[in-house]
Formats: structure tokens, sequence, C-alpha cells
């Protein structure tokens, strides 16, 4: 049956909300998104908007808030990119542990996919957790093998657990494919001086200031 005249189509009225996100009009689309959940206060889509915009201006509680909110309504089909947005407000107030479980939770629904894996293993570096960084970057890698930020990742957490002659091995091979990376070579020296190899690591140091 036809939908009544005047009747409200939520998914309509998210897309309207949506084109005003995608032109930059956050304003408009933070009241496109209202109306719409005063008609349909469980719209799990235009409550994850909502959370998105409060945390582009500058609001990660409120973001929290909201996406939580989605992500409870949704829990018979967990979104894994609810979870991206909803770590993301959690690391604006340094709330790590909390990110770390939502990126955890988004590389089980999303296993293949490398950046699950990489954001992951960012935060845990950041942490101070090395052993399951390292993992992370693993995985990363052999999902996509050129993959800069966890190569460089991987080679740098390799030297925090003390393990400076794979991180020398790996650097290298890592130059073999991409020789015109700065911060590549910087690690590399970094690996030499930790090896107290000190001419070939300031032949690195320059070769990364060039």
């Amino acid at each position: 049956m036809a939908p009544v005249s005047g009747s409200h189509d939520p998914q309509q009225a998210f897309d309207a909300a949506v084109r005003h996100y995608q032109a930059g009009q956050l304003a408009e689309a933070e009241a496109a998104c209202r109306r719409n959940l005063a008609m349909a206060p469980n719209h799990v889509r235009t409550l994850h908007l909502l959370g998105v915009i409060a945390g582009r201006r500058g609001h990660p509680q409120a973001a929290i808030d909201l996406i939580g909110r989605a992500i409870s309504l949704s829990q018979q089909q967990p979104v894994a990119e609810l979870h991206v947005s909803i770590a993301l407000a959690h690391h604006a107030l340094g709330q790590r542990d909390l990110a770390i479980d939502h990126f955890r939770q988004v590389t089980v629904l999303m296993p293949n996919n490398p950046e699950a894996h990489f954001n992951l293993g960012v935060l845990l570096k950041e942490g101070n957790r090395p052993d399951e960084a390292l993992t992370c970057f693993q995985r990363t890698v052999a999902l996509k093998p050129d993959h800069l930020g966890a190569n460089t990742g991987l080679g740098q957490v390799l030297m925090t657990l003390g393990r400076a002659e794979e991180a020398l091995a790996h650097f290298q091979s890592m130059l073999q494919h991409q020789p015109n990376i700065a911060e590549v070579h910087g690690s590399l020296g970094n690996a030499l001086q930790s090896l107290g190899r000190l001419d070939e690591a300031a032949a690195a140091y320059r070769r990364a200031i060039a």
C-alpha cells in the first residue's frame, strides 16, 4: 500500500541530513537529524550521524552518548562504522582503553580490513602495549603489504621490544620498495644507532634530512 500523504519517511529524512553533511553544512545537517529523531527516535543511522556531527563540532561526550545509543539499538546487527566513530570520540576525551575496546570490536566485525587492525595497533602502541601492537601491525601488513604506516609502526615496535636486528632488517626491506620516505630513513638510523653502528646511523639521518 502506498504511504499516506504527509507521513514521515525516516530514510528520506536521513538522506536529506546526509546531503547537508556532505556539503559541509553541519548546522543544517544537525537540524535535519533532530527533526528526524523527533519522529523516529530510534533511527540508528540518524543517531550515528548526529553523533559524528557532535564530534566534529567539538562535543565528544555528546557523540559518545548518541553513538552509544545507536550501538545499543543495533546489537542484533552490529555495525563496524559505529564502533569506529565512538572509538574516535573516546580517544578525543583521552579514554584510550575504551577506544581500544571499540577498535578491537571493529577487527572482529571486519577481520580482513587492514585499516581496522592498523587503527587498533596505533592505539595499542600509544598505550605502551607493544606486543599487542606488533600483532596488529603484522596483521595489517599481511593484508596490505605496502601499508606505510603499519610497516613503519611494526619496525618501531620491534625497536621498543629490544629487537633491533629485526627492526633493522625490516626497515632495510622497506627502503627497497619505498626508498624516498624520510621517516623510514630516520627509523633506520635509530635502529643502526641502537646497534652501535654510528657512522651508518649518521648516513641514514642525513638521507632522512635530505
